[in-house]
């Protein structure tokens, strides 16, 4: 477990450099914009304050899955697929 960590580490400290060497060589003034307008998306790590509405939709979605009524993944992504071709 403990070689998993540091290899972790190790891929995302060469993607950190990566990265870094990128944004260097970009001369593009747009393009340099635009990975501030994604670097400066704040991630929010506080905890999500759901309404009574979802969480009792939530709940309901647990139920169905414990009684054996959800769908496979791959499944759904297929449905997804299919009807935004529509």
């Amino acid at each position: 477990m403990r070689r998993l960590r540091i290899f972790s580490r190790m891929i995302e400290a060469k993607d950190k450099e990566i990265l870094i060497q990128k944004i260097n060589s970009i001369k593009d003034k747009e393009v340099i914009d635009e990975v501030l307008r994604l670097l400066e998306v704040d991630v929010d790590e506080s905890i999500y304050q759901l309404s009574e509405e979802q969480r009792n939709e939530i709940n309901l979605a647990k139920e169905q899955v414990k009684q054996g009524k959800g769908i496979d993944s791959s499944i759904a992504d297929s449905e997804i697929d299919e009807w935004l071709e529509k």
